[in-house]
């Protein structure tokens, strides 16, 4: 399936019309980086409001537990810049592994 991004016009027409389409329906060629893609609708899942509720928790502990890392990235990323924190942790390890080559 190619990238879709809903926040994208084209893209979101697409999307409504994979919604909309109906059981067995041809709809128009999609493009993406390798050709085009022909889609045609072999089944569709309707779900139920309880499957809704189901997933309503998992995605708001996913969605808050992004949202966390983000947020503590961000104020990490802040205070290095703060303090003029260089992280060289990469490079350290690079070192070692350097002084180990040249040791044997």
């Amino acid at each position: 399936m190619p990238n879709l991004n809903p926040d994208v016009t084209d893209d979101r027409t697409k999307i409504v019309s994979l919604f909309k389409a109906k059981i067995g329906e041809f709809l128009p060629p999609i493009k993406h980086n390798n050709g085009y893609m022909i889609v045609i609708i072999k089944d569709k899942i309707f779900p139920s409001e309880e499957q809704f509720r189901n997933m309503y928790n998992d995605l708001v502990s996913k969605y808050s537990s992004q949202k966390s890392q983000e947020l503590e990235s961000d104020y990490y990323d802040k205070e290095r810049k703060k303090y003029q924190i260089v992280d060289n942790f990469y490079y350290v390890f690079k070192l070692q592994d350097f002084f180990k080559q040249t040791e044997e």
